[in-house]
């Protein structure tokens, strides 16, 4: 019951960023020409929440093998209250979201989308400095993660330094295998046809 009550409202908070990050979205879903409706808006809030679900899960994974005192719960719980400042760092990121979207929409998934999606950032220097500010936005959240952890799991700053060096590696793998692939499929199921 306790952990419950403890829970539901860093859940909500996720979640209220979720439909932040959904409506920011469609500022680029709307200049590459994806269809805007409730049930992408609906879907796009989903996908989002679970993000930081899973995320957080990490964070306690990597903390649990480093033998944290931290349980899961009050890991993803202390997780979802950073989940503000991804809304922030998808604001920052939103010129350099809309070149990755528009590879997205090109086609098929495969090796060289990276590849095009930087070629299409550094072509444009208004894009390049919005990924650069992206790269900022990452250095502040290893230091918001190594909070996190040195107060959930009571380790100290260079055990939490490693972890959280740990934590944005995994991070970097679900962005490319689990975010990429579900976005790149929910885009083109929306997309207007020409």
């Amino acid at each position: 019951m306790t952990i419950t009550r403890a829970f539901i409202k860093p859940c909500l908070v996720a979640l209220g960023t979720s439909v932040l990050i959904a409506l920011l979205s469609s500022l680029s879903y709307k200049m590459n020409g994806v269809s805007l409706n409730l049930i992408l808006y609906s879907l796009v809030t989903i996908i989002t929440w679970n993000l930081f679900a899973i995320l957080g899960s990490l964070v306690w994974f990597v903390s649990w093998v480093l033998q944290g005192k931290g349980g899961f719960f009050k890991t993803i719980s202390a997780f979802f209250y950073t989940a503000p400042y991804f809304f922030v760092g998808k604001f920052i990121e939103i010129l350099a979201r809309i070149e990755r979207d528009k590879e997205l929409l090109k086609g098929e998934l495969n090796s060289s989308t990276t590849e095009n999606m930087a070629l299409a950032i550094n072509s444009n220097p208004y894009v390049l400095v919005s990924e650069g500010s992206v790269l900022v936005f990452y250095i502040i959240l290893y230091f918001l993660l190594i909070k996190l952890i040195r107060s959930v799991h009571g380790f100290g700053f260079f055990r939490s330094a490693f972890a959280g060096g740990w934590v944005l590696f995994f991070m970097s793998l679900v962005v490319t295998w689990i975010q990429r692939p579900i976005i790149h499929t929910l885009l083109n199921t929306f997309k207007i046809s020409s």
